[in-house]
């Protein structure tokens, strides 16, 4: 079971015993979940596997044949779970295929934005990543989380958080690395 977001309502997905994904509706289980596109689904899953603990929900190949819980050689697509937070992993050329027209000619696919995975310790995380991906920290932010700061294998921005002091900590702190 992974929650998603379809056209605004929160859905779960749920593999049944043919191992087909199939939605179920509950407003209970509203949340916003992350699609990346990434050049190799493969190596994208063993970084977020690896690197910062997410287990595999599911793998996708082109033919849409699922494999729960594992990896599956020419996956296309990967769900991967960390706590309740779900991460899809796919490659541009299978969204474009299941949705023609997605891109406009000529428009950069390439990865932009920024992720941040609240509750993982960025002092553990960082030990795991190669120096290079590290764009900042571990270091405590002004909101009072120790934050770090780098690069997945795909070039998208990632942050992972936890709460380092209270608010009031945080302000004192920041001020007083301010001066």
């Amino acid at each position: 079971v992974a929650s998603s977001l379809v056209a605004g309502i929160a859905c779960k997905i749920v593999l049944d015993r043919d191992t087909r994904p199939s939605l179920s509706v509950s407003s209970a289980d509203q949340a916003i979940h992350a699609t990346l596109l990434v050049g190799d689904v493969l190596q994208s899953i063993a970084f977020y596997r690896d690197v910062l603990g997410f287990r595999v929900a599911f793998t996708m190949d082109a033919f849409h044949n699922v494999v729960r819980g594992d990896v599956q050689a020419g996956a296309v697509l990967g769900m991967l779970r960390f706590g309740k937070a779900t991460l899809t992993l796919r490659t541009a050329r299978s969204l474009s295929q299941d949705l023609p027209g997605c891109f406009v000619p000529g428009q950069c696919a390439a990865a932009s934005g920024l992720i941040t995975l609240l509750g993982m310790d960025p002092d553990e995380v960082s030990c795991r990543l190669p120096a290079e991906s590290i764009l900042k920290g571990p270091s405590v932010s002004y909101n009072g989380l120790r934050e770090l700061h780098f690069r997945d294998p795909d070039s998208y921005i990632i942050c992972v958080s936890a709460t380092a002091y209270s608010a009031s900590q945080a302000h004192a702190h920041a001020l007083a690395e301010a001066r």
